[in-house]
């Protein structure tokens, strides 16, 4: 009698815990992103935001962080960890959406955590207004050389 109402107890806290875990993912669909203005008129962010917008729609992104200068946007994504199987398609798919909206901007997409962090370094110095168009040009092909190293 014992062993069956722990057995019972436990397939109710089994089946409950599922449950919950379902309804959680199911509401979970908020992309971590901020959006970037500057004083400095010559590091305009505008493109970037837009970037994170069209990015943050497909619902395997987590977190998007992105940077553009006159000619060339990077944007940086973290794919939920459930969706990393396919991590092949969206980074193509994501990189496709972003060349088509953008196409007067040579367009980098990197889901590495590495240029993830450094993005989001970067943007702190926009944001801070500490970082001018010439030091921004620099940064941006800097982190660009950095994506195409392998590791």
């Amino acid at each position: 009698m014992y062993k069956r109402v722990l057995l019972l107890l436990l397939l109710s806290s089994l089946l409950l815990g599922c449950q919950l875990n379902q309804t959680e993912e199911s509401t979970k669909n908020d992309t971590q992103f901020t959006k970037l203005s500057a004083e400095n008129d010559a590091v305009r962010q505008q493109v970037s935001n837009q970037a994170k917008d069209v990015v943050s729609e497909n619902e395997a992104v987590k977190r998007v962080n992105a940077v553009n200068n006159a000619d060339k946007l990077i944007i940086a994504v973290e794919i939920d960890h459930l969706k990393r199987f396919r991590l092949k398609d969206i980074e193509k798919d994501l990189k496709d959406k972003a060349k088509q909206k953008f196409d007067t901007h040579k367009v980098e997409l990197s889901t590495d955590q590495k240029i993830l962090i450094e993005l989001d370094d970067l943007e702190e110095k926009i944001r801070n207004d500490s970082v001018d168009e010439k030091k921004l040009d620099k940064e941006i092909d800097r982190i660009i050389k950095l994506s195409h190293e392998k590791t």
